[in-house]
């Protein structure tokens, strides 16, 4: 009876929009008093964020909410709601706790993208939710763009975004390396590289006098994803409560493997600033 009348509650949109707004002004005072840190982290996607989000949330002090802007979580609140950061500002005074997380993909394509409804950009965002009192930055990046532009193939190929099991079964990917479709966009695979590194100089630059913690996936996830959720806990000041890691690699198998075209793309990087990523 109970779980039926919740679902009846949360299936009404504005009586739950209208709820939530509620519980937000029930709380906001309590929870402004008691929160020590408001947290956003910037990434692009396939680097490790879900599997550190997980182990943050594990924390008895913190409360990670991930990418809530493009999912169900909000689809009340966009209903009333359409400034990003009222909604922002609802959700992070849902819960009491010490830190308050959140995260979403960076790039420009993403943040304009019709399911993030960000609609502005990366830097107007941050001086934005400032002004909610976000004062400690994470960026968390993968420095081996193939690796990273592989993954993302494979999760479009396989549906498979994340897994709990041994990744076993071994798919193959190939690449167009003079039209490849990344970031809703095409352009060739140095392109895309070149792209990527502009975008991390930018924000570097842009949180580089605030609280930031750099991460990337391959020093702080790759081979022990509690590395960057301890490197977190120094940053944030709090205690490591030694989490458990739920979440495996979903492509673990070498490039040469997983590539069906490897030779044609090796000869494409040779010779560019790209080049290692084929061999590291």
């Amino acid at each position: 009876m109970k779980t039926s009348i919740k679902n009846i509650i949360k299936n009404n949109k504005f009586f739950y929009s209208h709820l939530l707004y509620f519980k937000y002004l029930l709380l906001k005072n309590k929870s402004a008093k008691k929160r020590k840190a408001n947290i956003f982290m910037i990434h692009i996607g396939r680097v490790g964020s879900t599997v550190l989000a997980d182990l943050l949330n594990q924390h008895s002090k913190i409360h990670w909410d991930g990418e809530f802007y493009p999912k169900n979580k909000i689809k009340f609140l966009k209903f009333i709601y359409k400034n990003p950061l009222k909604i922002l500002k609802i959700r992070m005074h849902q819960y009491v706790v010490e830190f308050y997380g959140f995260e979403i993909k960076s790039l420009k394509k993403q943040l304009y993208a019709k399911q993030q409804e960000i609609n502005m950009p990366i830097e107007k965002f941050i001086n934005n939710i400032e002004d909610l009192n976000f004062n400690h930055f994470i960026l968390l990046e993968r420095i081996n763009y193939l690796k990273q532009f592989i993954s993302f193939k494979f999760a479009k190929k396989t549906k498979i975004h994340h897994t709990k099991q041994e990744t076993k079964k071994l798919n193959t990917i190939h690449i167009n390396v003079e039209s490849c479709l990344w970031f809703n966009e095409k352009k060739t695979l140095t392109q895309h590289f070149e792209y990527l590194d502009n975008f991390y100089e930018k924000t570097k630059k842009i949180i580089k006098n605030k609280k930031h913690l750099l991460l990337t996936y391959e020093d702080h996830i790759l081979k022990n994803p509690t590395v960057a959720y301890r490197e977190t806990c120094d940053f944030l000041k709090i205690e490591n409560l030694n989490p458990q890691v739920n979440l495996k690699r979903t492509n673990p198998f070498p490039l040469k493997e997983v590539i069906e075209n490897y030779t044609e793309v090796e000869n494409y990087l040779k010779g560019t600033k790209y080049e290692w990523m084929l061999y590291q």
